[in-house]
């Protein structure tokens, strides 16, 4: 068959299809009802569980990142904390010289900030090593990832803050604030407002340097800062955590002697911080258990209209009956009966398809307001179009196939 012929055919099941639907406008608008409802719901379930899996999955080297976890036995129970020693960092990239590339530490505060005559009580405080840009892909609207933060009285605001302070990013450029009262700093860097899929959440960025002295930065067993570790290309987790009891031994095994703890570092990398379980931290955890729980309903929200589709669908086939037969007797094939009546479900739920991506993006505001926090859908997201294929191909099929 050649393609004008092709073309013209499909082109005239189009058309046929059609006008079929808008004779009988009241079953297509009810059939069409339920069925744009079940997606819509399923496909904003859908995206949230998308977003919940993809945290912190934007790094450039997310695979490579790595956070120092301290284990010890809580009433009997292994448990883990992710707060460690300021000494950590710097001496892994000394003790792991070539395996370890970069070592950065955080430390979350929270911080009166002064601009002006204009204060705020800032709970979103990062104070970080001058790195900190260079490790995380957080992009910056103004100023240089590799230097933003070498100066220790720079300060980084997001977009946000900048906003607050300032009026403008442009306008908080080399302005000054003030923190506690005491510490200088002047805005060297804007960051843009971080995404909803971030286990971190920081508002400003202060160097670490200027708190060197902080007993968290000069003893082994002070812990209060969070240590996130790069591993060279070619270095596996299991390379260091194989020679991290030599590293305790060296440097603090004594003092756990002496005070009777018992500790195990080992590493979690940074894709499976966020759904870390029975971890003592100050960060954004998520739980995975409930995501599963909503990724069921939305496959029983969507079954379940799958179901009423095919089933008014099927109800339908008394009806046409007649005009089945009277094509039989004109002459019509089998499969040129198969074609119509498949391609009739099939342009439903296209048409129910397109209608819930609409529904979605006008619902995705309140959304938002549900969650506590801004969902970021990218429409490229081929996971989002392979799910809608397959709602339209297999529901499609399956109630035209009666």
């Amino acid at each position: 068959m050649t393609v004008q012929p092709f073309m013209l055919m499909y082109s005239h099941y189009l058309k046929t299809n059609w006008r079929n639907l808008m004779k009988n406008k009241v079953f297509s608008f009810i059939n069409l009802f339920g069925l744009i409802i079940g997606i819509t719901v399923c496909l904003l379930i859908f995206l949230f569980v998308i977003n919940e899996f993809s945290v912190d999955r934007f790094h450039k080297d997310q695979s490579r990142i790595y956070r120092v976890m301290r284990g010890f036995e809580n009433e009997g129970k292994p448990a883990s904390v992710s707060y460690t020693s300021g000494m950590y960092a710097p001496s892994m990239m000394i003790d792991f010289k070539g395996d370890v590339d970069k070592a950065v530490r955080v430390s979350v505060n929270d911080d009166l900030v002064t601009a002006g005559n204009r204060s705020f009580h800032e709970k979103k405080v990062y104070d970080v090593d001058s790195d900190f840009f260079e490790l995380f892909s957080f992009p910056l609207l103004r100023g240089d990832a590799a230097s933003v933060l070498k100066d220790p009285a720079s300060v980084v605001l997001t977009e946000t803050i900048a906003k607050k302070y300032f009026g403008s990013i442009d306008q908080a450029m080399g302005k000054v604030i003030e923190l506690d009262k005491k510490l200088q700093l002047k805005v060297t860097g804007i960051a843009k407002d971080l995404p909803a899929n971030s286990h971190m959440d920081f508002e400003l960025v202060v160097p670490l340097d200027n708190y060197k002295d902080w007993g968290v930065m000069t003893s082994w067993v002070n812990n209060g800062v969070y240590t996130y570790v790069r591993l060279a290309k070619n270095t596996r987790q299991q390379d260091i955590e194989s020679r991290m009891p030599q590293f305790v031994e060296t440097h603090f095994g004594s003092e756990l002697r002496k005070y009777g703890f018992h500790w195990r570092i080992f590493l979690t990398p940074l894709k499976d911080v966020y759904f870390e379980t029975d971890v003592f931290d100050s960060t954004r955890h998520g739980d995975k258990t409930v995501v599963y729980i909503f990724l069921s309903i939305a496959v029983l929200i969507l079954l379940i209209a799958c179901i009423n589709f095919m089933n008014l669908s099927t109800i339908r086939a008394v009806d046409r009956s007649k005009e089945v037969g009277l094509r039989k007797v004109l002459g019509a094939l089998r499969s040129n009966l198969v074609r119509q009546f498949i391609g009739e479900s099939l342009l439903l739920t296209t048409i129910a398809c397109t209608v819930s991506i609409l529904l979605v993006s006008l619902s995705l505001p309140l959304l938002n307001k549900l969650l506590g926090y801004t969902l970021h859908v990218s429409w490229n997201t081929p996971a989002i179009y392979v799910f809608l294929l397959g709602v339209i191909v297999i529901v499609g099929i399956a109630a035209g196939s009666y």
